[in-house]
């Protein structure tokens, strides 16, 4: 199946995009993408609909890394998609109805899912094929699917990305200043390392007193020394970081996940980052299913799959476990994972509403906490990186200063 823009005319407007054909009264000007396997069977199709086809293209494959959606459209997406479901559309009929309306280049992945709700594919098979939202998101979605409650389920999994754009924007302003600043410093130790240092190297240091070149000799060697170092952890810092970029954005290889996760929960305050904002999407996905009137076991079994954190996701999985095997569903929640105060309001509940109001209390209260985490870890590698760069500092003065004494013994002598 391939994309094709089209353009055409029909004695009506099919779209609320059509415009009047000045040169051919009476009819309305229409232009669309269509997925089809040829241009003959596209123009078929518009016949079909009794339309005169003008124009028909096909639209050539982007590079993925080239066809992302952003953040921001990907949130006016699934709001376009709400406002027809809140119209009265189905929710696979609002889903095609929001992609037929796109022309741009992001319609080629969006046809991925168009091409199976033609099919017969559900609503949240047809999303998911798009590639376009999270584990989290799509398990609302999939929540709403399953207990008939895509309303309420298209506005959590809005107000989520939402939530998420807030907190990465905030997370992103302290480490991109952190990262200019880690560059800096990066530049300026390459330059000493490779520049000025080769230079003192290569002049020399002219003494008469042969423990003043030996002295000479060995901060130099230090200097060197110091530079590698820093260097080569420099190099470290940033393999670590494309290795992370790489198991969270790109790879499907799950041990590589695990083990990249197991590395970032080592790291204070990243740790309780990761943790809280876990827990708190998984809970409000719970929160969601169990007020579309879905089971317990309903929900804790999407929530596992609204997440990749292994620690989290155990959490779910062994709450469904501990219910299968006879045990109570206040019970099931006890775990490690939960606080104390958390603990309370989970086994007073009395009913499926009630549980569905704790578990919204606790999203929002580990909402908090993740805000608070991530702030902490912005501080903890804003520091960090103040030491590395005047680490760096002190590095270049300290050069400076054998170059000093170099030109200090050279005058002596002259």
């Amino acid at each position: 199946m391939r994309n094709y823009r089209v353009s055409y005319l029909l004695p009506f407007a099919e779209t609320p995009a059509a415009v009047p054909d000045r040169q051919v009264p009476g009819y309305f000007r229409h232009e669309t993408i269509l997925v089809a396997d040829d241009s003959n069977a596209v123009v078929r199709e518009i016949r079909n609909r009794s339309g005169v086809p003008l124009r028909v293209s096909e639209v050539r494959p982007m590079p993925a890394i080239f066809n992302r959606a952003s953040r921001y459209y990907r949130i006016q997406f699934l709001q376009a998609v709400n406002f027809n479901v809140q119209a009265g559309m189905s929710a696979g009929r609002a889903l095609q109805h929001v992609i037929e309306s796109e022309t741009g280049a992001i319609r080629q992945r969006l046809s991925l899912g168009y091409n199976l709700l033609r099919g017969g594919s559900g609503f949240h098979a047809s999303v998911q094929a798009m590639g376009m939202y999270d584990e989290t998101t799509l398990a609302i979605l999939e929540a709403g699917e399953r207990t008939g409650s895509m309303r309420e389920s298209l506005q959590a999994a809005i107000d989520f990305l939402q939530m998420r754009v807030n907190s990465v924007k905030a997370m992103f302003g302290a480490v991109s200043w952190t990262a200019i600043d880690l560059v800096m410093a990066m530049v300026a130790i390459g330059g000493n390392r490779f520049g000025l240092l080769p230079t003192l190297e290569r002049s020399g240091f002219k003494s008469e007193q042969a423990a003043e070149t030996e002295r000479f000799k060995e901060l130099l060697s230090m200097a060197y020394m110091v530079n590698d170092v820093l260097l080569a952890f420099s190099i470290f810092l940033t393999a670590m970081f494309l290795l992370i970029l790489y198991a969270y954005f790109v790879s499907t290889n799950e041990k590589l996940r695990l083990a990249v996760d197991k590395f970032l929960l080592r790291i204070p305050a990243l740790k309780d980052a990761l943790i809280h904002s876990a827990t708190s999407a998984t809970f409000m996905i719970a929160a969601s299913i169990l007020r579309g009137g879905g089971s317990f076991l309903l929900a804790a079994d999407i929530a596992s799959r609204g997440t990749r954190l292994s620690t989290v996701r155990e959490y779910w999985r062994s709450a469904v476990a501990r219910v299968y095997n006879g045990e109570q569903i206040s019970g099931a929640l006890i775990h490690p994972l939960i606080t104390g105060s958390e603990r309370i309001i989970l086994v007073s509940h009395t009913d499926r509403t009630q549980l569905g109001t704790a578990f919204a209390s606790v999203s929002q209260s580990r909402d908090g906490q993740a805000a608070s985490a991530a702030k902490r870890f912005s501080f903890l590698i804003f520091f960090a990186s103040l030491i590395y760069s005047g680490s760096a500092v002190l590095i270049t003065l300290w050069v400076v200063y054998l170059q000093n004494q170099q030109m200090m013994a050279a005058a002596r002598i002259l």
